[in-house]
């Protein structure tokens, strides 16, 4: 169930990302502030999805180990 979470989390906000990039692309007078917001916002996506999964694995570690 949490994979599946995971991945249809991830592709709505991959969609996200995709759609300020196009829209600062196609010259949105305000390119550079949402090209920003989408950096930000993708940086702090990766290092969450990352410490989360550390979690998993590690709970999941632990629990084999007992």
């Amino acid at each position: 169930m949490l994979e599946y979470e995971m991945a249809t989390n991830a592709d709505k906000l991959k969609r996200i990302v995709d759609q300020g990039k196009e829209m600062a692309a196609a010259g949105h007078f305000d390119s550079a502030s949402i090209l920003k917001a989408v950096q930000d916002f993708d940086k702090r996506l990766c290092l969450a999805a990352i410490f989360h999964l550390r979690s998993s694995l590690s709970n999941a570690l632990s629990l084999r180990n007992e």
